[in-house]
Order: C-alpha cells, then sequence, then structure tokens
C-alpha cells in the first residue's frame, strides 16, 4: 500500500511539475516570439478555412444555402396544404407571400454564385493563405545570420532585398484580410442560418411582428450578395507568378481590400444585431477551437503530456528515478510540508517531556538531599 502511495504521489507530482513548467515555458515563447505564434495561429485559421470550404462542397453548399433551401420546401409544403386546409391557408396567409419571395430570392443568390470554380478559388486563396502564415512563421524565427543570406540569395535571382520584404509585407497583409473576410462570412452564414430556420419552424406569430421581420428581407439578401462581391474582389486581387500564385499586392489594391473587408464586416455586425433582435438565434461564438489550441495554457499542457507519455516509452529503471526527481518539487510542496509539520511537531513534543522529566528528576533528587541533612 505504502509502494502504490509513493507511486502515485510521484505520477502525480511529476505531471504537474511538467505542467507548471510546460505553461511557463509558452508563456515565455509566447513573449520572445509573439510574431511567430500569431503567424502560426493564423496558418491554423486558414487551415480550418480550407476545412470549412470542402465541408460545404460535400454537404451541398453553405449553411445560410441548406437553410434558405429548406425555408423554401417548408412554405411550398403548406401552400400545397392550403389547397385542402384552412387552417394551413390562413397559415400561409400569415406568413405572407413576401417570405416565398425572400426565400426564392436568397436560394437563387446562393445558386448564381456557389458554382465549383468558386469553390475552387475559395480552396486555394485559404491553401495559399496557410502556406504564407507558415512561411511568415519560419521567417520570424531565423537568426540574423540566416537573414543575411537571404539578402545574398534575392540579389542572385536580381531583385532588391528591400523591395522583397515590402512586398512579402503586402502579400502578408492581404492574406489577414482574407482571414477577417471569411470570419465575417461565417458570422453572416450563421445569422442567414438561424434566421431560415426560425422562419421554417415558425407556426404563427402577430401582424406587426411579422411586418417586422419581412422588413429584415432585403438586407438579408444584400448581405449575402456583397459577401459574394467582396469575394469576387479578393480572388481578382494581386499580381500572379508563373505558377499562378500571388506574388504581390500593389499598395492601392491592398488599401481597396482592407476598406471593402471592413465594410462588409460591419455589415454582417449590423445584421447579426437586426436578426437578433426580432428572432431568438443562437448566439455566435467569436472565438473558435483554433483560439484554445493556440493557448499557451493549452499549448503548455500539450507538451507535459508529450514528455510524460515519452518517459513511459524507456526502460523503467531508469524512467522511474527521473519519475521521482521531477516530481519532488511538488511532493515536497504538496505532501512534505504535512509531514515535516508532523515531524516537528513530534520533535517538540519529545523534546518538551524529556526537558519535563529531567526537570521532575532533579526536583526530586534536591528533595532527597534536603530531607537527609534534615536527619
Amino acid at each position: 500500500m505504502a509502494v502504490f502511495k509513493n507511486k502515485y504521489r510521484n505520477e502525480l507530482g511529476s505531471t504537474l511539475t511538467l505542467g507548471l513548467l510546460g505553461v511557463a515555458g509558452a508563456y515565455s515563447v509566447e513573449s520572445q516570439f509573439p510574431d511567430t505564434l500569431k503567424h502560426m495561429k493564423d496558418s491554423l485559421n486558414s487551415a480550418r478555412d480550407v476545412g470549412k470550404t470542402v465541408t460545404d462542397v460535400a454537404l451541398g453548399g453553405p449553411e445560410g444555402y441548406r437553410a434558405a433551401s429548406n425555408l423554401e420546401d417548408a412554405l411550398e409544403m403548406v401552400q400545397k396544404a392550403s389547397f385542402d386546409n384552412v387552417e394551413a391557408r390562413q397559415a400561409l396567409e400569415k406568413y405572407g407571400t413576401q417570405r416565398k419571395d425572400f426565400a426564392q430570392e436568397l436560394v437563387g443568390v446562393y445558386e448564381r454564385n456557389e458554382t465549383l470554380g468558386r469553390e475552387a478559388e475559395r480552396l486555394k486563396i485559404n491553401l495559399e493563405a496557410t502556406l504564407k502564415s507558415l512561411y511568415d512563421a519560419g521567417n520570424s524565427m531565423k537568426p540574423e545570420m540566416f537573414r543575411k543570406i537571404d539578402d545574398v540569395v534575392i540579389k542572385l535571382y536580381g531583385k532588391d532585398p528591400i523591395k522583397a520584404r515590402e512586398e512579402s509585407g503586402r502579400l502578408g497583409d492581404f492574406y489577414k484580410e482574407v482571414g477577417k473576410f471569411y470570419s465575417s462570412r461565417e458570422k453572416n452564414e450563421h445569422t442567414v442560418k438561424e434566421f431560415c430556420d426560425y422562419l421554417a419552424e415558425l407556426q404563427g406569430t402577430s401582424k406587426s411582428h411579422n411586418e417586422l421581420i419581412n422588413e429584415l428581407f432585403p438586407s438579408v439578401v444584400e448581405g449575402v450578395k456583397e459577401g459574394y462581391e467582396t469575394e469576387d474582389h479578393l480572388f481578382s486581387t494581386g499580381e500572379r507568378n508563373i505558377l499562378g500564385l500571388r506574388s504581390d499586392v500593389k499598395p492601392g489594391d491592398l488599401e481597396i481590400t482592407l476598406e471593402k473587408v471592413d465594410d462588409y464586416g460591419s455589415k454582417v455586425d449590423d445584421n447579426y444585431a437586426a436578426v437578433g433582435k426580432q428572432v431568438p438565434i443562437e448566439p455566435y461564438r467569436e472565438t473558435n477551437i483554433v483560439d484554445y489550441l493556440m493557448s499557451p495554457v493549452t499549448i503548455g499542457i500539450a507538451a507535459a503530456l508529450i514528455v510524460k507519455g515519452a518517459t513511459k516509452t524507456i526502460p523503467p529503471i531508469i524512467e522511474r528515478p527521473i519519475t521521482w526527481a521531477i516530481g519532488l518539487p511538488f511532493s515536497l510542496i504538496a505532501f512534505g510540508v504535512g509531514a515535516l509539520g508532523k515531524k516537528t511537531g513530534r520533535r517538540i513534543n519529545h523534546a518538551y517531556e524529556w526537558s519535563r522529566e529531567k526537570f521532575k528528576k532533579k526536583e526530586d533528587h534536591d528533595q532527597t538531599e534536603g530531607n537527609e541533612d534534615g536527619n
């Protein structure tokens, strides 16, 4: 039992010690290489957009399009049922023809734009953004000596190093705007989905509320249209090299891109707020899994678990002393203080009893000598 208890303490102590060291190390790396981690985060977000693009293709289109199609089908069912059902016909009158026109127009916008060519271009631009962020992450960690070597290589290719870095910087800024755009687009798709799902499930509403809902139709459709227009601008922006990849974005084009992406993001936020005011939609989470994965706490804990797992691959005769040594600080703090307190208490109590007994013996001895002198 004592062996198991000690082993448990060593394992727990070593794991927690590694965890604390990992988190501290991650925060230290973040402070030393903030640009590197930022580029890595941008790369993961772009990779996430790549995955989302593939998922949308597999599911038949963006979630807003799927929800709009479901709404159109629901209204068609109500219309068919209205021929023989008085209640259904009354429900259709409450929905109004505007609702059906809205669904048809929204589906039409998606179907005209969600082409195979657009999906391929969307996949390509997000892959480019992923690779660019990874490239910048690697460059941000290069020692100065290697940067000088890069300058020599750039000159060998007949380019000015300063100009090359300016082009690379503008290209990086462009892909950041690409990431911002797709984050805004994801939020807009969430708004469209929630709005269409609500309309598809709605059994009835007051006349005044129905009018307020119908007033949202134009802005929801325009938001989707503006998203495609902004995406078209992103697709057409930038100079390509011989491989068809972007090599530069002119300062003027970059400025226009910043303005368009910001305007679209503002419109998405306005639509989200307007729809949420009239419809009980599920709140949109601004953070995603990448934010959690790139947190120093997550990185530190993951690193600790990897190291801990690696120690289990070595022979026990070597692993056990390592585990004991790593867990020693925690064991001393968590378990040693209590044990030390008890041991110290016992020693104090023993000293007290010893001194008390010695004093009593001396007192008895003095009393005996006094009685002998009296006799």
